[in-house]
């Protein structure tokens, strides 16, 4: 038993420096959600309609196939568990775009912290691949919040969690493989003073 926590450990590990990023709780070590099970998915289209019907505690069960993401980033908000049939067979790519999966969103455009009530999520038998979080520009000299327009330029937001956001919740990963995954800061904004892209 020791030594699967400690691969699962170091698994998780491995993750932070692939574009995991983790805001709320991520235990590889405790058991996943399981509930109903799913047809077994094998395209984007059917993976997203899954995600979005499934009722709290279902399991999707996704097939030996690599799906690519072209909608998007996979938003999360309910208690879940996504089951490949191995890392060697199933892949879910963000295609070097897209971050791939977003764990408990909350409100967009919310100023405050992640919802009360996060979920409570399980990955396993799977690679996630490719994904990538972009951080957005800087704002330029002058422009709202951004400088004085005195030569300052804004820098770079941060670019957080390629494969994995987790904004909250209990996230928990089995056999899961993170495989070429990145997380980008934003380029600086243009300085006035100098008319260039800031650093």
């Amino acid at each position: 038993m020791r030594s699967r926590i400690d691969r699962n450990a170091h698994r998780l590990g491995q993750s932070l420096l692939l574009g995991l990023a983790l805001i709320g709780a991520a235990d590889p070590n405790a058991s996943g959600t399981q509930g109903t099970g799913l047809s077994c998915i094998n395209d984007e289209d059917s993976l997203r309609e899954a995600i979005r019907s499934a009722r709290s505690g279902d399991t999707i069960a996704v097939s030996a196939e690599t799906i690519t993401l072209t909608g998007g980033e996979l938003v999360i908000d309910k208690d879940l568990t996504i089951s490949g049939q191995g890392p060697d067979k199933t892949t879910i790519s963000g295609g070097a775009r897209t971050r791939v999966f977003f764990v408990c969103p909350g409100v967009a455009g919310a100023t405050e912290g992640p919802p009360a009530a996060c979920p409570r999520v399980h990955f396993s038998n799977l690679t996630i691949a490719d994904g990538k979080a972009q951080g957005g520009r800087g704002g330029d000299s002058g422009s709202a919040g951004a400088g004085n327009g005195l030569g300052g330029a804004g820098g770079g937001a941060a670019g957080m969690g390629g494969a994995l956001f987790i904004n909250g919740g209990h996230v928990t990963v089995d056999s899961v493989t993170f495989s070429a995954n990145q997380a980008l800061g934003g380029s600086g904004g243009d300085s006035a003073a100098s008319g260039t892209p800031g650093a």
